[in-house]
């Protein structure tokens, strides 16, 4: 059975992913498999078992991708070094490949996300949500994110679990204000001349952090 990790624990788990990618090459032959599936492991392990996520998807006019989800997202894959110049330098390739992405056969259309990454750089674009003109493309990005700032922006990404991404949420500014919420409800119940462990029961079960971030709100 496939992993549904809560949204800390998605958190925690890109921390580390930060920290091990932060020190390696980042070579796009040797490491983007590797990389792209701690990625994905990250948020779920679910697409381990979906048919429609691929590796090394081969165009029949020509051409790999080096991950395609099907009618999800499209991510190419370039060497670190490649970083300050990543999208100016590569995004006629990621949307060339974008063009070629759809399965009419199956009714499943081109991805709604592209992303361009440098293991140190994502740069994501929504074309299939907001298509941009040939003429003018490739357009402004959704985000631009660095390796080192995932971790606070986990909803950015949300795409690799399935869902629509969130590109305005930072994820720990979310929980500071739900923490300073929680201790003003705490406060103010107080204030009333309630109790502090019946303000504590009433409070902590509604506002526990994991709680409230792991359950059917981070879903």
């Amino acid at each position: 059975m496939a992993d549904q990790f809560t949204r800390p624990q998605i958190r925690d788990r890109l921390t580390a992913f930060v920290a091990r990618w932060s020190q390696r090459a980042g070579d796009e032959k040797s490491e983007a498999q590797t990389f792209l599936g701690e990625l994905l492991d990250s948020y779920e392990t679910g697409w381990r078992q979906n048919t429609d996520v691929r590796f090394e998807h081969h165009f029949p006019s020509g051409g790999f991708a080096d991950l395609l989800w099907k009618g999800n997202v499209l991510v190419e894959m370039k060497s670190k070094f490649t970083t300050p110049v990543l999208p100016e330098t590569h995004w006629r390739q990621l949307f060339d490949y974008w063009d070629r992405s759809s399965f009419p056969d199956e009714g499943v259309g081109a991805p709604r996300y592209v992303v361009l990454c440098s293991f140190e750089r994502f740069v994501v674009w929504e074309p299939g949500a907001y298509p941009v003109p040939t003429v003018d493309r490739p357009g402004p990005p959704r985000i631009d994110l660095m390796l080192h700032e995932l971790p606070e922006r986990v909803e950015a990404l949300d795409f690799l679990r399935g869902t629509t991404a969130n590109f305005a949420v930072n994820s720990v500014d979310l929980a500071e204000k739900a923490v300073d919420a929680v201790a003003r409800l705490y406060v103010s119940l107080t204030e009333r001349g309630i109790g502090a462990e019946q303000a504590r029961d009433f409070t902590v079960p509604a506002g526990t952090i994991h709680g409230f971030f792991g359950s059917g709100h981070e879903r």
